[in-house]
């Protein structure tokens, strides 16, 4: 199914993938090496890591497989055992 622009309906939907940098931390990547090996832009990573654009789920496959973890662990999780904003009591 299409929208009127050509866009699919997946792609209409978007994530924020608030655990990104943790993930990215905790495999010891750059956001250049993380780039490198998604396919993903360096920036679109840093604007996804801040929290200023949301992620379609093209994007969140291919950050996903990179950091070796499901789309889902990806959206909903932190790495086991990282302190996070909201358990830390930020």
């Amino acid at each position: 199914m299409t929208t009127t622009k050509g866009e699919s309906m997946a792609e209409k939907l978007k994530y924020s993938l608030p655990h990104l940098r943790e993930w990215r931390a905790r495999r010891v990547l750059t956001q250049r090496e993380l780039a490198e090996r998604s396919g993903v832009d360096r920036i679109a990573i840093l604007h996804l890591e801040a929290g200023k654009t949301q992620a379609i789920p093209a994007t969140i496959e291919k950050l996903a497989k990179a950091l070796g973890v499901s789309r889902e662990t990806l959206v909903r999780e932190a790495p086991p055992g990282e302190p996070t904003e909201h358990s830390a009591g930020a």
